[in-house]
């Protein structure tokens, strides 16, 4: 889960977008190509340890190609 919406303070605006919260994981992919070609793949993380978050996630790319490919093809049609 991304994060939760903050509770209202009582004054102004009531908030609605969600805010990260403290135990909040994030890993950034980031590809380096080359002609073309990917020749590396830096994980920066966001939010949270390095470890914590390579254990949860893997150091694959698979998992975060998929659903921009997935959302391409279904907003294409």
């Amino acid at each position: 889960m991304y994060g939760v919406v903050p509770e209202s303070q009582g004054i102004g605006r009531p908030p609605t977008r969600k805010q990260p919260q403290a135990d909040g994981q994030h890993l950034q992919v980031v590809k380096q190509q080359k002609s073309g070609q990917v020749v590396g793949v830096p994980l920066p993380v966001a939010w949270g340890s390095k470890e914590e978050v390579l254990e949860l996630l893997g150091k694959s790319t698979a998992s975060g190609e998929r659903t921009p490919l997935t959302m391409r093809l279904f907003h294409g049609r």
